[in-house]
């Protein structure tokens, strides 16, 4: 390759860029917004956890209350398949995939926030066909992604909320001891002054 080639390739490689950036481009797994946002979802192992993610992202968007921007939330899910037998012939008829994800949030110096675990759960009926049950199977587990994303969501803003409860009234009472205390001192400070 001359270097005539190469400074071409180079400024046809540029306007590209600038001509997809200019379109509205986005990358297909994931977008400019979720790096910017004010708690990153880490990733997520599998297929069902890069759609939790993506739900996750979407959903923390705006934040959680009393936790600062820059915190980073990570999450691990497990997979168990119930398959239920009510045919005749012991046959599969039912199957329940269950998540359990169990999460951690971080703060912006690695602090530990927030943790616990949530579960989601759905069912679906088995195909005759091993490529049918493969497509809900794969259906089943979106949804449950989507209802885990949303649970999730739910009580980490319920774990904020009293955790932020928590401080204020800590907070609170810290004014409160320390009000006892001045007023104490400037009583025994009265009453010292008093003494001929």
């Amino acid at each position: 390759m001359t270097k005539r080639h190469f400074i071409a390739s180079s400024i046809l490689v540029g306007l590209t860029s600038l001509n997809l950036a200019s379109c509205g481009f986005q990358p297909v797994y994931g977008s400019i917004d979720a790096m910017n946002a004010p708690i990153q979802v880490l990733e997520i192992e599998g297929r069902t956890g890069h759609r939790l993610r993506q739900e996750l992202s979407r959903t923390l968007r705006t934040g959680l209350p009393g936790i600062e921007s820059g915190a980073f939330l990570n999450v691990n899910i497990e997979e168990n398949l119930q398959r239920l037998n009510l045919k005749a012939n012991v046959g599969v008829s039912r199957t329940t995939i269950i998540y359990v994800a169990d999460y951690t949030l971080r703060g912006v110096n690695g602090d530990n926030l927030l943790n616990g675990s949530v579960t989601a759960q759905t069912d679906y009926d088995v195909a005759d066909s091993d490529y049918g049950d493969i497509a809900l199977q794969n259906d089943a587990r979106e949804r449950v992604a989507f209802l885990l994303a949303r649970r999730l969501h739910e009580q980490l803003t319920l774990d904020a909320s009293s955790s932020r409860q928590d401080a204020q009234m800590a907070e609170a009472l810290e004014r409160e001891l320390e009000e006892a205390k001045q007023q104490e001192e400037s009583e025994n400070q009265d009453k010292l002054d008093r003494i001929p």
